[in-house]
This record gives C-alpha cells, sequence and structure tokens, in this order.
C-alpha cells in the first residue's frame, strides 16, 4: 500500500489526519500533494492511524533501471545522447565493430532513459562507488539488476534427460506462444556466444513472466526458490530486449551481448562475463 491509499483509507480532511497522526497539518498537506516524501517516522504515524505498522527489511536488490544505465553508457547507440552531466568516465567501449549491431530503437530509449531520475541517480552511484571502466560499470550494475532477485521471478528445475538444444527450444517455444516479448540469457546464452558447455542458470526475460510461467509448468517442475542449474523466468521491461538477436537455433532470441554480460555477473559468473566483454 503506497502513501496516497494510506491517505485514502484514513479519510479524513488534512486537521483530522493531522490530529489522528500527530503532525502539522503542514506537514499532511505536504504529504498529501506530494511535495515531500515521508521518512519511516512520518510514514508510521500514518500507517499507526490507520491500523497499520510498517515491515521494513534488506532484501538483494534487483533493480532494471541499474542494468538500463548501464547500456545507456556503455552502449553506443545510447551513449550518444548522455548529457554532459553528470561527469563519469565510461572508457571507451564500442559494440559497434560486433556482429550484433544495435536496433535502431536505441536511440530512442537512451533518450527516455536518461530523462528518468533513477536513471540518472544509478549513473550517480557508479560514480560514487569507483565504477568508472566498463567492466566495472557492468560487474556493479549487474550485480543490482541479478535476475534471480527480481521481483516476480518465477523458478523452475531443468527436465532430466533433454539434451541442451532441447531444453532451449523448449524455453523458446513456451515464450514465443504467448503475446508478451522475450529474450533468454544466463550461462547457456554465453555457451552459445562463447562456445563450450557450462552448468548454470538459464534466464527467460519477457514481458509476459505469469503467461510464460504457466506454459512452462506444463512441462517443467517449479521450485519455490531459485536453483543453481535451473531456469528463472523473469520480468522484464521491454528495452531489456532492445537489441536482443536470433540465435543460431532456429526460432530462439537470446539477449544482446552486454545485457548477457549484465546478467552472469548477477548471476555471479564473472570470468563467463569477463570473456563476453573482452576486446570491447
Amino acid at each position: 500500500m503506497d502513501i496516497d491509499a494510506l491517505i485514502r483509507e484514513l479519510g479524513k480532511t488534512p486537521s483530522e489526519t493531522a490530529r489522528a497522526t500527530g503532525l502539522s497539518r503542514m506537514t499532511v498537506q505536504r504529504v498529501r500533494d506530494g511535495a515531500s516524501s515521508p521518512g519511516i517516522a512520518t510514514l508510521r504515524e500514518f500507517a499507526l492511524a490507520a491500523g497499520y505498522d510498517i515491515s521494513v527489511s534488506l532484501v538483494p536488490t534487483s533493480d532494471p533501471l541499474a542494468a538500463l544505465a548501464a547500456r545507456a553508457l556503455l552502449d553506443p547507440a545510447f551513449r550518444a545522447h548522455l548529457p554532459a552531466a553528470p561527469d563519469v568516465a565510461v572508457g571507451s567501449v564500442s559494440l559497434a565493430d560486433s556482429a550484433h549491431a544495435t536496433d535502431s530503437r536505441s536511440a530512442d530509449t537512451a533518450t527516455l532513459l536518461l530523462a528518468h531520475p533513477e536513471v540518472r541517480a544509478w549513473i550517480a552511484r557508479f560514480d560514487r562507488w569507483n565504477a568508472h571502466t566498463p567492466d566495472e560499470i557492468l560487474a556493479v550494475a549487474g550485480r543490482a539488476s541479478a535476475p534471480q532477485h527480481r521481483a516476480g521471478a518465477r523458478y523452475f528445475r531443468p527436465r532430466p534427460g533433454f539434451t541442451h538444444e532441447r531444453f532451449l527450444k523448449l524455453l523458446g517455444l513456451a515464450a514465443s506462444s504467448g503475446h508478451g516479448d522475450y529474450a533468454l540469457s544466463g550461462v547457456p546464452v554465453a555457451d552459445l556466444y562463447l562456445g563450450g558447455h557450462t552448468l548454470g542458470p538459464t534466464v527467460l526475460w519477457t514481458t509476459d513472466a505469469e503467461g510464460v510461467a504457466a506454459r512452462i509448468g506444463e512441462t517443467l517442475h517449479e521450485d519455490a526458490h531459485f536453483q543453481p542449474a535451473g531456469v528463472i523466468i523473469a520480468p522484464t521491461p521491454p528495452d531489456y530486449l532492445i537489441d536482443s538477436v536470433s540465435a543460431e537455433l532456429p526460432g530462439l532470441r537470446i539477449v544482446s551481448p552486454i545485457q548477457a554480460a549484465l546478467d552472469l555477473h548477477g548471476l555471479g559468473f564473472t570470468e563467463r562475463a569477463a570473456l563476453i566483454t573482452e576486446g570491447w
């Protein structure tokens, strides 16, 4: 429940709310108008007056805007639209020479992203946390946007006896059968880029996580928790899927190399991430 819903539930005038919460009428009015963001103590008074209390807990972060901020800094189509401030040294990463060219939507998306205050806040955090080189920015942003911690993520066990190829095709079919967009990521996608066969989680980013999870659940067993070699069905904003490419396996979409590197950092496969970005 957000503060607006809490105030509506109180159903009182500003004067009555001030009396019930013990706050000044000016404070109540500023919170109601959105001119002030209440601190925990102030918010608790609103909650108590409405018959609630507040529980605060620390959870692993998975903020998609952290990854999008990194892409805005490091993807050339995004970076062309960066303003002069904040002053963050981003090095010189070039994906232009990659076989996976940037999508024409990237420039428009960058303009919208950089107007978002929280994207700017993440860029400032990279600077404060001494993440200046491309590898440092990718590592920090990847850990801050880890797919296994994404709100609404669903977890599934791999099916014994399935080949690597058959498993990916199953996921791609389930994702493409619905109405949302999708792209595969995780360790198997790193293997498609780099070669080899590494045991690790598969990520399926999708704009229709519930629908895809329902279809996957017809074949795979769902788990309550993340499995290190399992499948993560993770909800995503469409911007994650920009520059996704067709895989060598027919009908599959995989994330761009830069998004793959971010996800590998989030999953803890930093060495595989470094191999993807080597030479950028």
